[in-house]
């Protein structure tokens, strides 16, 4: 009977779903999408429908600013704050270190299975058909043999 061994097994029958290199790409568009969702908050500081409440208010009256102007955009920009954090601009590259890091722990711990994916292996190889041969000697013997095994 010839036997066959299996190099690194585990990188066979154990498989990360998503990997690595996926997660990290998924965990990036969900902080992008995100930063998304903010850009949908109206900006209500010198927003135009308030003009009429500031014009009522007395030269005494707590003002946001000393001109009244509208604002350029009415919406949230993120950009504008983040322009200057180290982070917003290397946090794609940073959650893919980290992930990698991860994944490769994740990786030596799948090697720590071997000796059972070897087992199931050999076992998946076992021709059960030819316990049912009649012309098979001392079946006991093999048979208890393979419980043995088992």
């Amino acid at each position: 009977m010839q036997v066959t061994y299996i190099s690194k097994i585990e990188t066979h029958l154990l498989i990360l779903e998503p990997n690595g290199e996926k997660f990290a790409s998924l965990i990036n568009d969900c902080l992008v999408e995100g930063m998304e969702c903010l850009t949908v908050y109206e900006r209500w500081s010198r927003h135009p429908d308030l003009n009429k409440y500031e014009k009522v208010l007395e030269s005494w009256d707590n003002r946001v600013c000393e001109v009244w102007e509208q604002p350029d955009k009415l919406y949230l920009d993120c950009d504008e704050w983040l322009v200057e954090n180290e982070l917003h601009h290397t946090h794609e590259v940073q959650i893919k270190k980290l992930l990698s890091a991860a994944f490769s722990k994740v990786t030596q711990f799948f090697e720590s299975y071997r000796p059972y994916l070897d087992a199931y292996w050999e076992n998946e190889q076992i021709d059960f058909a030819l316990l049912q041969d009649p012309r098979l000697m001392n079946a006991q013997e093999v048979i208890s043999a393979l419980i043995e095994r088992f």
